[in-house]
């Protein structure tokens, strides 16, 4: 929702700093009402800024990966390749397990006519005592792309791939070089749970290269706390934060299946409380990363 010019600077201020109020309580309140496992991108234009939805691309064969492989090579399909990898104890084993992001050979085309970055895959493997054993294989954490202006939301040189404290984090970044003033990153903080991974915690980071405007919501679904934060960056002021429950019992998130996930990814297109197709009218209720290699795919 975007405050509308009005006569009279002083009314103007009045309403703008009235709407963006009532957007900042419509915000709580929409991730308060979501339940223990939840994903949001809370403002249409955030959702525009991505225009990666993989809906909007040509669809293509993601390969099959193995149940059980004996060496890292043999996690990588051919005409894939690894971009990134992690090493670090997911399931509480003190083995090393092994995260992957992979990336078709062949780039996906901006609409344009310019190559840009190929399709990816997340894979993950559990040490076994020969190899590995694969227990996720998915390719819709990771957007893909038709937007030359738009750059890569995966940068595996900062730590978009990482394991730490047990704990798998993926972290995306949006910036448009041109057509929007938005700026915004998401990291997902994925936790084992013996039969699958679960949403552990969200952070979301906000600011409007314009106005200096900030925002952030860390969400930490084990506790069932949402802290937000606003404030601006051009400014000496201090900080706005506030604490509030998330709805739902904390501790014992449930898993989720494809059609799950891609209602969280509806969600995501909505405008906090002021959703504008039939996807929004179901809060997201869970996100995970199925046990099944291919579950997601």
């Amino acid at each position: 929702m975007r405050a509308c010019s009005l006569a009279g600077g002083g009314a103007a201020r009045h309403y703008r700093d009235h709407s963006r109020n009532r957007k900042d309580h419509l915000v709580a309140s929409y991730l308060r009402a979501v339940s223990l496992i939840g994903l949001l991108s809370l403002f249409a234009n955030l959702a525009q800024t991505e225009a990666v939805a993989s809906d909007d691309m040509p669809a293509i064969a993601y390969p099959d990966i193995p149940a059980a492989v004996a060496d890292r090579v043999a996690l990588v399909p051919p005409g894939w390749h690894i971009e990134t990898e992690v090493t670090g104890d997911l399931n509480g084993d003190r083995r090393p397990d092994l995260a992957l992001v992979l990336q078709s050979d062949i780039p996906d085309v901006s609409f344009q006519g310019a190559p840009m970055v190929g399709p990816r895959m997340l894979v993950v493997g559990f040490a076994a005592r020969q190899g590995f054993r694969p227990v996720v294989s998915h390719h819709r954490l990771i957007p893909r792309s038709n937007n030359p202006y738009l750059e890569d939301v995966f940068d595996p040189e900062s730590g978009s791939l990482a394991i730490n404290n047990g704990r798998l984090e993926i972290t995306l970044r949006f910036f448009l070089t041109a057509g929007g003033w938005d700026r915004f990153t998401k990291t997902f903080s994925f936790a084992w749970n013996r039969t699958g991974f679960e949403l552990a915690r969200f952070d979301y980071d906000y600011d409007h290269r314009r106005t200096g405007l900030t925002r952030h919501w860390i969400a930490d679904y084990r506790a069932g706390t949402l802290i937000y934060s606003t404030g601006k960056s051009s400014s000496d002021a201090p900080v706005k934060s506030s604490k509030s429950k998330l709805r739902g019992r904390s501790g014992s998130p449930s898993r989720t299946s494809a059609t799950g996930w891609s209602s969280i990814h509806s969600a995501s297109n909505c405008i906090a409380g002021e959703c504008t197709h039939s996807g929004c009218t179901e809060p997201a209720r869970t996100m995970a990363i199925a046990t099944a290699p291919g579950a997601l795919s």
